[in-house]
């Protein structure tokens, strides 16, 4: 898993910070102990481990499996929320990645000022999310450059001070991109750029 995640160009301090783990077990969690009823089967399969949790408290727990279906699963409990939505908290400029892995992605590169999260293509945005972006200016907005992920990009463009970001010169995504040699940081920094000067 680790070396999965490495590949992904995440260095360990980003794991550790966003408390990514694994689990190396299939099985079912006792109903009590995830606050559900009894008689509520709780299925925890065997993959890397994808908490999504901040100042609020946790809102959901995300498999990525290395087999089987769905590819990412999300335990039963969880709510929709986008990873990193906190660290919008006194932001003018924020970026909205579409993948967990992406968002670290960004954030790690270091550059300051920025807010970096996440959210799945079929998700938008909810009223309980609205008071994060009330510091918000901006959002550039990078989904993967796919038909699902561009239709949801176009979406949330729709909303105000929304901006769909510029497409990688190669890759799907901003892991391929970084995988295949991308700067992210000059690439963060010239979407901010592109941003505040009214290109985007």
């Amino acid at each position: 898993a680790r070396e999965y995640l490495h590949g992904r160009c995440l260095l360990d301090e980003s794991l550790r910070y966003w408390f990514i783990g694994y689990n190396p077990d299939e099985g079912y969690g006792k109903p009590e102990e995830w606050g559900l009823p009894m008689g509520e089967k709780v299925f925890i399969p065997r993959g890397i481990v994808i908490p999504c949790v901040d100042d609020a408290g946790l809102h959901y727990i995300k498999i990525r499996r290395q087999s089987g279906e769905p590819k990412y699963f999300i335990l039963k409990g969880g709510e929709q929320w986008p990873l990193g939505l906190d660290t919008y908290h006194d932001r003018t400029t924020a970026f909205l990645l579409e993948g967990e892995f992406d968002g670290m992605l960004a954030w790690q590169t270091g550059f300051t000022g920025v807010g970096y999260a996440s959210i799945p293509a079929n998700q938008t945005i909810r009223k309980e999310h609205q008071p994060f972006f009330k510091s918000i200016k901006d959002v550039i907005v990078q989904f993967d450059n796919d038909e699902p992920g561009q239709a949801a990009a176009d979406e949330l463009c729709q909303l105000s001070h929304f901006h769909k970001a510029e497409f990688f010169p190669q890759g799907n995504d901003l892991t391929d991109y970084a995988q295949l040699g991308g700067d992210v940081f000059e690439w963060i920094y010239k979407q901010v750029g592109l941003c505040s000067s009214g290109w985007l």
